[in-house]
């Protein structure tokens, strides 16, 4: 059974996770990732690289970056994850170097640079940044560079007595770098270690993302939303919350794209259970590991961020397969799905619910694969997939509902109520019969249902 997703990126071969360097370079879309060519599990980190004019058909393109100095070169390290950003018609890759020495990792910030967006020079003045910020520990990492107000500003992941943490430097021109502040400290509320932050302006707000290690409420990629004042250098926290509430979502960047929006990538992985993951698919032959979620929109509504599909991805599936206002009961009403890839459309109103539960369930051959159950009168949706436990996720009242459901293969990707709330999922069908069962619990439900195939 064919578990390479099609809307997905994943790598021709190796092993993936995040993705670096994001960004509209030359008429082209630019996504580089850390990447092992050599085999399906975590190894020395090179960058890969790929080409897109749509981000979703990508081209793959030589390895970018290869671990290849004393900064970098390290079975159990590498040319870990970065940013990219363009300065006067040149490319420009920053990306941390790590090492282990004597027992002791060795993080140093460094950078590279292309004028064909092909083939990339390491500065001869690497590394750029060598010593440790005050208070950091050794995991000094995950350079993102921006531009602001005519200055560049670099955030870099680390942890302050096992504190998460985000630093903050300035330059002039890329390459002398001067640090500026601790950006922002979680006093213990959000983790141990900021992994990949990402800071960036929105509909009059500063959002500042990340991926915390150990955070106490189980948030794999974190959204602050608040204020960024740039003479200070610091973050002004107003809010916070999940960017995704699935188990497969981690290091999320985003960029801007040519017309302005603010996209984002994440890897669909996360290193608690990595180490357990026998392979990527349930086949014993293939030769790749991991995947990307698809191009997500972030738009910031009424102070509250959402995160919806990108339209280069919705384009893609077709009308045709169904459409139908369905009446609903306990007894489920079962439809065929689209072989591989699709997604479902459900839109509710409570108005014409005589129950506010509306529970869908995904099934093949063996059985239940996913459930989702919706119950905005209690405040929550529970998805549930095969072998993993179920992940709540917090919902608010509307007079309508809508829930948008993309299958690829193996990736799902669950957005409620116009990407209010979001959560992806690996999940590895027994066969591709795949059928959708809708119900509610009690008395009548009316729901919305359009299934639309991959073009």
């Amino acid at each position: 059974m064919n578990c390479r997703p099609d809307l997905h990126f994943s790598p021709e071969r190796g092993w993936i996770n995040d993705p670096n360097g994001l960004i509209h370079f030359k008429g082209m879309y630019h996504l580089f990732f850390q990447f092992n060519p050599y085999s399906t599990r975590w190894g020395m980190m090179h960058w890969g690289h790929a080409v897109s004019r749509d981000m979703i058909d990508w081209q793959v393109l030589p390895i970018a970056l290869t671990p290849s100095e004393e900064y970098e070169l390290d079975e159990k390290g590498g040319c870990f994850s970065g940013s990219a950003i363009e300065k006067d018609g040149r490319l420009y890759l920053f990306y941390t170097g790590s090492v282990i020495r004597d027992g002791r990792t060795i993080q140093t910030q460094n950078m590279a640079f292309s004028d064909d967006g092909i083939h990339f020079e390491k500065h001869p003045d690497n590394p750029i940044i060598s010593e440790l910020p005050p208070g950091s520990s050794d995991h000094f990492r995950d350079p993102k560079v921006f531009c602001y107000d005519g200055a560049y500003f670099m955030v870099t992941g680390c942890s302050i007595d096992g504190d998460a943490a985000v630093f903050l430097f300035a330059s002039e021109d890329l390459v002398d770098w001067d640090f500026r502040s601790v950006l922002f400290r979680g006093e213990h509320r959000h983790g141990t270690l900021m992994e990949c932050p990402d800071l960036f302006r929105l509909g009059g707000k500063w959002i500042l993302t990340g991926s915390p290690e150990h955070h106490p409420e189980g948030i794999r990629s974190l959204v602050l939303i608040g204020d960024f004042d740039a003479d200070s250098g610091r973050f002004i926290e107003q809010g916070y919350m999940p960017a995704d509430y699935g188990y497969e979502h981690y290091a999320a960047q985003s960029f801007e794209s040519p017309d302005g929006r603010r996209i984002s990538f994440a890897w669909m992985n996360e290193w608690e259970w990595m180490s357990t993951f026998a392979g990527f698919s349930k086949g014993p032959d293939d030769d790749w590991c991991g995947c990307l979620t698809m191009p997500r929109e972030f738009s910031l509504v009424d102070g509250s961020l959402r995160m919806h599909p990108a339209k280069e991805a919705t384009e893609r599936f077709r009308d045709g397969w169904f459409s139908r206002t369905l009446e609903l009961s306990p007894d489920a009403h079962r439809v065929g799905l689209p072989d591989g890839c699709w997604s479902i459309e459900v839109r509710y109103s409570e108005s014409r619910m005589q129950s506010s539960d509306l529970m869908l369930a995904l099934v093949d051959s063996s059985g239940l694969l996913v459930s989702m159950d919706l119950n905005p009168e209690r405040g929550y949706a529970t998805i549930m997939c095969r072998g993993r436990g179920p992940c709540v996720i917090p919902i608010s009242r509307h007079a309508e509902h809508s829930l948008s459901v993309f299958f690829d293969h193996c990736a799902l990707e669950v957005f409620i109520d116009g990407g209010e709330r979001c959560a992806s999922f690996m999940v590895y069908p027994s066969s591709e019969d795949l059928k959708l069962e809708a119900r509610t619990p009690q008395k009548t439900a009316y729901a919305d249902i359009a299934i639309r195939s991959l073009q």
